[in-house]
Order: structure tokens, then C-alpha cells, then sequence
């Protein structure tokens, strides 16, 4: 208790936003609807996502009539693109790699597309993978889950299925050495499990573009494919607060990322739930949730000189060593069995 403070609470969670928000000065974004308080404005943005969304979007709808509008009709027109029909379709994407999976669920649902676009004869490689060690999927609850899909993928798509693959070490990972893809996916990247802007997160992106930028296929296939491209794509949450978008491509600098990686940005897609009806989203912790709304960003190489690039790629991961990857693989299953 501070001198002359009067605020008493039997909620050990209220007490130490209290003691951090008015004496230690730690939570400066306070919640308007309620005694909340966080240290960074994306994680009070994200409570009042979670807790007042219509409170907050009913007493600013008058005065932000025009953006709200603005914005619904910018939804609208949102809605009319496609990231299967007007990517995937309009691209000849023949050798697809899918990192980062949790329950390989969106892996099936994208090689079972895959699969249909190619009926007609057309060859097409999937490679899906995954951060978790096979045996590191027994001691969790998705284990029968994820090992369903990864029997359909092999038997169903004749698609490859990689366990314990590291994202940032992709080119130097011994069982993709020798193999270009001509699309790269990441869905929901996660180095943190906090809420908001981390180094950890920030990180995990910039090695995942360098590593992943090595893989793609630059050269054109044989034959007539002039609709062909090499491209990484990564799908982001975007939470919407009084109709204005907060989208963590936006919140983790992911265009500056994007620049300093020899990459840019050349479109996005919303995500839509019936294009991929096996998927089930799920945290870096295993546990699923639901999309509110969210986007693919679509990423090529920046063909010409990017300022600093060009030597940071020379030096990327030169230095390390597989023990190093077992011993965060190791981190990660301990995790794992905690939440799950």
C-alpha cells in the first residue's frame, strides 16, 4: 500500500495494474471503459479489441462517420479480390513451400487446391513443414490432428512433409538443399507470444525473408509461362477498431523489414475461411483460434541495389551451427508441454 493511497481490490491482477499504471507510471495508454491500462498503445488497442469493440465503435461512429463509411466501402471492394482465384490461379506457382505449420491443416487445404488447378496434367511439388520435432508432436493435444493431415498430404497430395524445420534456416537446411520453390508461405508468425510490437517478432521476420529469398526459384520454367513469378507470401492479422484498420503488417514495420530484406511488397489478399475449409488457425502454442480478419501479403525480390543489403545477406547465419537450432527446438517443446 502507498502513502495515502485509498484503492484496495482482493484481485492480485487489478492491484498490479494499479501499483504500475498510477505510482510506478509503467502503463501510460489507459482504457477508457474500464480500470485497464497497458505499457504499449497495440496492446491497449488489442484489449479493446478483445473486451469493448462495441462500446468504443458506438460512441465514435458520429464523429468518425466519413472514415467508417469510407473504410466499409473500401471493404467492400476488398472483398472482391481473391487470394486462390487472382494469386494463385493467374501465377503458375509449381513448387509450393509451406512453413511455420502447427497441425499441417492449411498445408491439406492448399494441396488439395493445388491438386484441383493441376487436374488437367500439369505437374505441381508441395513441401509442407513444420518448427515442431516429429516426437515433440506425441506430447501434444494436435498430435492425432497432425498426424492425419501430414498421412493425407504424403498419401492424398503426394505432397513432402517436414518436421522440425527452422524458417530464418532455411537455406541451410540439409533436406532442402539442392530445391528452389517458386512460392513460400508463412501463416501467422509468431516469435513472442506477447501482445504488440516485440524485438523477437521483428527478428523472426527479417531472418525468415533472408533465408527465404535464397530458396525462391529466379529463373523462368521452360515452356510458356508468362504469367509465372517467384514470390513469399505471409498471412497477418489486421483487428479492426472503430471501422479504422490495425494491421500487424503495419504495427511490426514490416515494410521497412520488407525494403532492408531485398524484397517489396506488390499486393494483398484477404483471407477468406471457405477457401481453405481444413484449416484450423492456431497459435506458436498450439492452441486454435478464430480469424476476425486478416490479409496475405505478397512479396518479391527487389530486382537492382538496395542499399546495405547486398553484404547483411553475405553475413546471414554464416556462424551457426545445427546444435544451436536443436537446442531453441528443445526451448520450443518445453513450451509446448506447458499450454498443452
Amino acid at each position: 500500500m502507498y502513502e495515502g493511497c485509498n484503492f484496495e481490490t482482493s484481485a492480485s491482477g487489478a492491484m498490479k495494474i494499479h501499483v504500475e499504471k498510477d505510482h510506478l507510471r509503467l502503463r501510460l495508454y489507459a482504457c477508457e471503459f474500464c480500470d485497464y491500462a497497458a505499457e504499449k498503445e497495440g496492446t491497449l488497442r488489442y484489449h479493446i479489441k478483445r473486451k469493448h469493440e462495441e462500446q468504443y465503435v458506438a460512441e465514435n461512429l458520429s464523429k468518425n462517420c466519413t472514415v467508417f463509411r469510407n473504410t466499409q466501402d473500401d471493404d467492400t471492394r476488398e472483398k472482391q479480390k481473391n487470394f486462390l482465384r487472382d494469386e494463385l490461379n493467374r501465377y503458375n506457382y509449381f513448387n509450393v513451400l509451406t512453413v511455420g505449420e502447427m497441425d499441417f491443416s492449411f498445408s491439406l487445404s492448399l494441396g488439395k487446391f493445388l491438386k484441383s488447378k493441376h487436374s488437367s496434367g500439369t505437374s505441381f511439388s508441395l513441401t509442407c513443414s513444420s518448427y515442431i520435432e516429429l516426437d515433440q508432436f506425441r506430447t501434444t493435444r494436435i498430435n492425432k490432428k497432425a498426424n492425419a493431415n501430414m498421412r493425407n498430404l504424403s498419401n492424398k497430395i503426394d505432397a513432402t512433409v517436414y518436421t522440425g524445420v527452422d524458417a530464418t534456416m532455411l537455406h541451410v537446411d540439409k533436406r532442402l538443399m539442392g530445391k528452389e520453390y517458386d512460392l513460400i508461405i508463412f501463416n501467422f508468425p509468431r516469435a513472442s507470444t506477447m501482445t504488440g510490437v516485440t524485438n523477437e517478432n521483428a527478428n523472426l521476420m527479417l531472418n525468415f525473408f533472408l533465408s527465404a529469398k535464397q530458396k525462391l526459384c529466379l529463373s523462368r520454367p521452360t515452356g510458356d509461362h508468362s504469367d509465372h513469378r517467384s514470390a513469399i507470401v505471409i498471412l497477418m492479422h489486421c483487428c479492426i477498431i472503430d471501422g479504422v484498420p490495425s494491421d500487424q503488417y503495419v504495427e511490426w514495420g514490416l515494410d521497412s523489414i520488407v525494403k532492408k530484406s531485398g524484397l517489396r511488397h506488390v499486393g494483398s489478399f484477404p483471407f477468406d475461411n471457405k477457401d481453405f475449409p481444413h484449416y484450423q488457425p492456431r497459435s506458436r502454442l498450439g492452441k486454435a483460434f478464430k480469424v476476425d480478419k486478416a490479409h496475405f501479403h505478397i512479396l518479391v525480390p527487389a530486382f537492382g541495389n538496395v542499399a546495405g543489403v547486398g553484404n547483411f545477406v553475405e553475413r546471414f547465419h554464416v556462424n551457426v551451427k545445427y546444435d544451436e537450432l536443436s537446442s531453441r527446438l528443445a526451448i520450443y517443446s518445453r513450451h509446448l508441454k506447458k499450454f498443452m
